[in-house]
């Protein structure tokens, strides 16, 4: 029990870091939650991180911007 007073205190001070019962049931009705042994598993689980990424993001990107500017000068030159 020595360790519930401080926790106590804290809520009194702070009772904006108590969480809603409507919104606990709301979160738990949802179905994107993850059950506890999902939970463990992908805690468990390795992570799979690719480092190029993002270069390969921003190469698409530069792509796309490369062949809109290249379609608008054509459009431009067509009607001068």
């Amino acid at each position: 029990m020595c360790c519930q007073a401080p926790l106590a205190s804290v809520l009194d001070e702070t009772p904006q870091l108590i969480i809603s019962q409507q919104l606990l049931h709301q979160l738990l009705a949802r179905d994107d939650l993850l059950t506890p042994q999902q939970h463990l598993q992908m805690y468990d689980s390795p992570l799979n991180i690719s480092l190029d990424i993002g270069r390969r993001h921003l190469s698409d990107n530069l792509s796309f911007i490369i062949n809109m500017f290249t379609q608008k000068e054509n459009q431009l030159s067509y009607q001068t």
